[in-house]
């Protein structure tokens, strides 16, 4: 049987640099490997293990604003879930829907 292991959940963005920086600079992400020479790509680690990748959509063929194409599910799991997203809110983040629990 083949192994299944886990990988980064990757975000296609529209604004590659700035959402880098707002991942790395408001949350604490560190950037484990950034490419930008054929291609633009992002890999961004948390201090408790939660891995993404950050790519332009433009790069992809994507249009960020039909989600019908451009689907991610970002999970995390804090203590705190109202402080978690009033303090995303004060850094510029949109809320579009709650967790379900």
């Amino acid at each position: 049987m083949i192994e299944i292991r886990p990988r980064e959940t990757v975000m296609l963005v529209s604004n590659f640099a700035e959402m880098v920086a707002w991942y790395r600079d408001e949350l604490g992400f560190i950037v484990t490997k950034l490419f930008d020479e054929d291609y633009h790509y992002c890999n961004l680690e948390s201090s408790s293990g939660i891995k993404i990748g950050i790519a332009p959509a433009q790069e992809m063929g994507i249009d960020p604003g039909d989600r019908s194409k451009n689907t991610v599910v970002l999970q995390f799991e804090v203590d705190d879930l109202r402080a978690f997203f009033g303090h995303i809110e004060k850094q510029g983040a949109i809320i579009t829907g709650g967790p379900s629990f």
